[in-house]
């Protein structure tokens, strides 16, 4: 997996390729592996120092490239990197969980203005232990999360009377984070749960679990 997120080389950006899981991933290290962390162990990781040898304008691409393929070809993470014992973490992007509660935070609004956030399903469901819930995003409050977007919707009653559209939903999305959206979302006709709730990057999301 290459990703290419923040990834200038600088003295303060290292370039680092990291085998963890079965995967291998090559990025900067600039906190941005510490949502995989937070789940898996790495197994190996190294500091690429294959920029000397490189002599493209476009170094970031290249070296990414050329360690990608060596990994393809079966080559070992040692001849393209020195051993590093820890990846860099960015404190804030865990969710902490205290007593009945989780606290998390907003980290991407995607475009169509829907706010993703890092509470996942596993985290939900292992702190919940299926109690009743109210999740809190400035003024929104929720008791329910969906897992697909129609999944409010009552199909019983006619079209017409339905009255779905930029309605507030929570859901589990496809990579198993909790999203706050509104149904068929338009940043630009009926708004989206950005726009109209407010919501951005780092907006604190609360979820309350009803105490047994």
């Amino acid at each position: 997996h290459i990703i290419g997120v923040d990834a200038e080389h600088t003295p303060d950006n290292k370039h680092v390729a990291v085998y963890m899981d079965g995967h291998y991933f090559v990025c900067a290290d600039n906190g941005i592996m510490c949502l995989l962390t937070a789940k898996f162990n790495a197994d190996k990781i190294v500091e690429i120092n294959i920029h000397d040898r490189i002599t493209s304008n476009f170094t970031v691409m290249d070296a990414f490239v050329q360690t990608a393929c060596h990994i393809a070809r079966g080559g070992t993470l040692e001849v393209i990197g020195k051993p590093i014992e820890r990846l860099k973490n960015i404190s804030g992007m865990q969710p902490a969980v205290a007593n009945n509660s989780i606290n998390g935070q907003v980290i991407y609004i995607d475009n169509y203005g829907n706010a993703v956030t890092n509470i996942t399903r596993d985290l939900f469901k292992s702190t919940g232990k299926g109690r009743e819930f109210t999740l809190t995003a400035r003024s929104e409050k929720h008791n329910k999360i969906y897992d697909h977007y129609s999944g409010f919707i009552d199909f019983s009653k006619e079209d017409y009377k339905r009255d779905i559209d930029g309605r507030a939903i929570v859901i589990f999305n496809s990579s198993g984070y909790i999203e706050i959206a509104t149904y068929k979302s338009n940043p630009i006709t009926i708004g989206s749960a950005s726009s109209l709730f407010g919501l951005k990057d780092n907006t604190p999301i609360n979820i309350k679990f009803n105490e047994t």
